[in-house]
């Protein structure tokens, strides 16, 4: 099966086109990750606002915070969005935001095991994604933690993906046969 990461700045339309990825009609599950975070609006302070994707009737929605055990329990295709409110979900529910050190060493090792099962997904699956290069560096601590993981989570899970596609302004670069930073 495919897997594919969309990336992209904040309104760039990529949730949206990453719904082109998996089947309009039929099971598919769309993963809100971020748990917590992400239900009380906690991840959007850091994060930003995020794009809302129209589902439809047929696809299940879940918000955990354990995003590779969810992938594992459904059967569908998948739609994580998005991987920036993962991360915030995982630096609060660990309280590492004032230790960027551990913040890194912590996010790295869950997202090479979310790439283990992400490299070789037994069905579609798409993640979305801000692109952290994209922002200025903040003055703020905790948004420069959150800037440095979400980039390490990037490019983790971009090398596991068999495309990597990048929204701006509305329109798509397909990265997928770009050579990878290693």
């Amino acid at each position: 099966m495919t897997t594919t990461l969309v990336l992209g700045g904040t309104r760039s339309g990529k949730a949206q086109y990453a719904r082109r990825f998996l089947p309009a009609d039929g099971a598919v599950t769309v993963i809100n990750a971020g748990g917590e975070a992400a239900r009380s609006g906690r991840a959007a302070q850091i994060h930003g606002p995020r794009e809302q994707v129209h589902v439809s009737d047929s696809w299940n929605v879940t918000d955990p915070l354990d995003v590779t055990r969810a992938i594992l329990r459904t059967r569908n295709p998948v739609l994580v969005d998005c991987l920036g409110t993962w991360v915030v979900g995982l630096l609060d529910e660990w309280q590492t935001w004032d230790d960027p050190q551990q913040s890194l060493e912590r996010i790295e090792q869950a997202a090479y095991e979310l790439a283990a099962l992400w490299s070789d997904a037994p069905y579609d699956a798409v993640a979305v994604s801000h692109e952290a290069g994209f922002s200025p560096l903040s003055p703020d601590p905790r948004a420069r933690v959150y800037q440095e993981c979400l980039g390490r989570v990037n490019t983790i899970i971009s090398q596991a993906s068999r495309r990597t596609h990048v929204v701006i302004a509305g329109r798509v670069l397909d990265l997928s046969d770009a050579p990878a930073i290693h």
